[in-house]
């Protein structure tokens, strides 16, 4: 169970970032746009660090669905 959750982790922390990001940005305004950049270029490589297959083979996930 826990192994379907690990090949979907960079979905769930790239989703989880972006509402985090957006929430931010309403709430900053504009001056906080070049940050919040760079957290988003950031969120997306630590979700590329998590990508299934890129460290070993992958594999199918609840049930084959």
């Amino acid at each position: 169970m826990a192994n379907d959750f690990l090949l979907i982790l960079p979905e769930e922390i790239i989703g989880v970032a972006a509402m985090l990001l957006m929430l931010a940005a309403a709430w900053a305004g504009e001056r906080s746009a070049p940050l919040l950049t760079w957290l988003a270029v950031a969120t997306l490589g630590v979700a590329a660090a998590f990508m299934p297959g890129l460290l070993d083979v992958g594999g199918s996930a609840f049930g084959g669905l």
